[in-house]
């Protein structure tokens, strides 16, 4: 009997599963990353709406911020405008200080601080928000401090 038990589990491995071989199959283009690109706040009728800028990659904190002072790109959604001054900064810097604490700087050429409005500050903290939210997905950013201004983001990205 252990015998004929063994010849049949040999037999049984040996015929396999019944799976046929199958030519390579295409599966596309290889993953490019998370993201297309960052997503930035602009305004439309005073409330805040998000776009992605599709620069082929997340990038850091200081990329999202620098495509946010660009404006509004052609490609863009109509109707949007932004609350930030465009260009007009001499120095940038942004970065997590905390685990839930986004810290920027935006200096002028002459190595003030930068004034902004509330609606920009708007624009800066939710673009921080969705920008850290898109890469880190444990923790939401509870404060962006903008040249030492703590401001959240309104819509609650």
């Amino acid at each position: 009997m252990r015998r004929l038990v063994t010849v049949l589990l040999g037999v049984v491995l040996l015929a396999g599963c019944g799976v046929r071989p199958t030519p390579p199959v295409g599966g596309g283009d290889a993953p490019r990353g998370v993201a297309e690109g960052p997503t930035l706040y602009f305004l439309r009728g005073g409330s805040l709406v998000p776009v992605v800028r599709k620069i082929g990659k997340l990038g850091d904190y200081p990329t999202a911020l620098r495509e946010l002072f660009y404006g509004v790109a052609e490609g863009d959604p109509p109707g949007l405008t932004s609350a930030l001054p465009t260009g007009g900064f001499g120095e940038l810097t942004a970065g997590v200080t905390q685990r839930n604490t986004v810290e920027v700087r935006v200096l002028r050429g002459d190595g003030r601080p930068l004034t902004l409005s509330g609606a920009a500050l708007d624009q800066i903290a939710c673009t921080l928000s969705a920008r850290h939210l898109a890469a880190d997905r444990v923790y939401n950013v509870e404060s962006v401090i903008v040249n030492e201004v703590p401001r959240r983001c309104p819509i609650g990205v």
